[in-house]
């Protein structure tokens, strides 16, 4: 990171969130989806460039029979992490990542160039 600042570039990053203690029956089947709603949020942060919610973009490599997750009267058979059951909440933590684009090279020369020519002489 010091090498990439000094050369006066960026990168992106990538943030995990986890939510615990989601109480069960947030969210609606449809319109109202809980994972909906929390993409909606994390969009509207300046940079985001993708949100990745529970399984995300891993549940195309899983077949059926791994990504479905049935539902008892203990709870869920799976205990898969961050997800919902069809837009609504589970009572189990909700895992959200979001990826950050980075910021333009430029911003870092004007920044510094701005920093130069305001210092007293």
């Amino acid at each position: 990171m010091d090498d990439l600042r000094a050369s006066g570039d960026s990168c992106g990053a990538r943030v995990n969130v986890v939510a615990s203690g989601v109480p069960v029956g947030w969210g609606e089947p449809v319109y109202g989806r809980l994972d909906s709603d929390i993409a909606s949020a994390m969009m509207g942060i300046n940079a985001v460039k993708g949100v990745e919610i529970g399984a995300g973009f891993a549940a195309v490599e899983q077949k059926g029979s791994e990504h479905g997750d049935e539902l008892t009267p203990r709870g869920f058979s799976l205990e898969q992490r961050g997800r919902d059951a069809g837009g609504i909440s589970t009572g189990q933590d909700v895992l959200v990542s979001i990826a950050l684009k980075p910021l333009p090279a430029s911003a870092f020369r004007a920044a510094r160039s701005t920093a130069k020519a305001s210092r007293p002489r």
